[in-house]
């Protein structure tokens, strides 16, 4: 698609390049056309419209705009960088990724398995002393910079040692914080020398993956500074999800009337998935004694710990004398939670 590239909710006021625009304007896009061309929906909300070759809508909210500055911004990033109109932060990923894609017959063992952040509340209540919130800098590309497993190198096993291994295994209860137990999971060889499964004599594997040798995503991360200075740490923020869902968008086309075809995504990958995301919690568990909640990548703890600028190292947020929670998205002090929930707290009152 040919630049230039707007961002506008005026449908009729272009008639070339890329308009970018909020998902609830692509029912009056298609009626204008009536429909023709192509379209691509993702998870039943349309992302991107092409009714002719010199115009196509896109899904703003796939950028994140803070601002129309924000936007404008991205798109001059893009240009430079001689990219078609981004239709998210991953095409600026896969831009400067290079990196082998795993074979089908290496992640079809797990294939129905996804993987997030670690979100739990070990204690709920009202709480005075002394709190530390700290955060995990650029948690997940520290995470994918330690090194990834090579899938070219893979081979099955079921030897529960391996170096550099991942597993389909029946966990025990409570084994592993973050996981449930008494089910089948997915577990790294980092996390089986962590929590010591190796000793577990109830843990059963069920099917492995080993592997020879690593891949160093470094030298992409570190293109991507140099081309997109500004969209860096967004794009360092979302770029797994390439790899985390079997799910693609759906293509529609009008040429002989309306078509749907269901797409594939070539790059998921849930070994590395599995990878990145553990590390991140592993590095949460490691201060899980003295943790009162645990949100993905922040920590809010009792006592201080480690600190530094370095990726993969915690900085510290904010300080507070005294914590309410309820769960984990749910906490804050208790003037802050209640001014978030509408309630005015008297004046009078100076403690809970």
């Amino acid at each position: 698609m040919t630049w230039p590239a707007y961002l506008t909710s005026e449908l009729q006021s272009v008639t070339d390049g890329t308009c970018y625009i909020e998902p609830r304007h692509f029912p009056e896009a298609l009626a204008k056309h009536r429909p023709r061309g192509q379209a691509w929906r993702y998870h039943g909300k349309w992302t991107t419209y092409c009714p002719s070759r010199s115009l196509t809508y896109k899904n703003v909210r796939r950028l994140d705009p803070r601002s129309d500055e924000d936007f404008w911004t991205v798109l001059s990033e893009a240009r430079a960088a001689n990219m078609n109109p981004p239709t998210s932060f991953a095409d600026f990923f896969m831009s400067c990724y290079r990196a082998p894609l795993a074979r089908g017959s290496v992640v079809a063992p797990f294939r129905r398995f996804t993987f997030g952040g670690w979100q739990t509340v070990f204690q709920r209540g009202e709480f005075t002393g002394k709190f530390y919130l700290y955060d995990l800098n650029s948690a997940y590309r520290w995470a994918a910079s330690c090194g990834l497993p090579h899938p070219g190198t893979a081979y099955p096993t079921k030897d529960f040692s391996k170096q550099q291994a991942i597993y389909l295994v029946e966990l025990p209860i409570n084994v592993i914080p973050y996981q449930r137990g008494g089910r089948l999971a997915v577990v790294t060889s980092e996390e089986r020398d962590f929590f010591g499964l190796q000793s577990v004599t109830t843990l059963k594997v069920r099917y492995g993956v080993a592997f020879r040798s690593e891949v160093s995503l470094a030298e992409t991360f570190e293109k991507i500074d140099k081309q997109f200075p500004a969209s860096a740490k967004r794009i360092s923020r979302a770029f797994w999800g390439l790899w985390n869902t079997t799910a693609a968008p759906q293509q529609v086309s009008w040429k002989h009337g309306e078509k749907i075809r269901d797409l594939r995504n070539p790059f998921f990958n849930p070994i590395w998935s599995a990878f990145v995301t553990s590390r991140v919690k592993l590095r949460m568990a490691l201060h899980r004694t003295r943790a009162l909640r645990i949100y993905t990548d922040s920590i809010l703890t009792t006592e201080e710990i480690p600190t530094g600028q370095g990726i993969g190292e915690f900085k510290e947020v904010r300080e507070f004398d005294n914590i309410w929670i309820r769960h984990a998205g749910y906490w804050g002090t208790r003037d802050e939670t209640l001014a978030a929930s509408g309630v005015r707290r008297p004046a009078h009152l100076t403690t809970f």
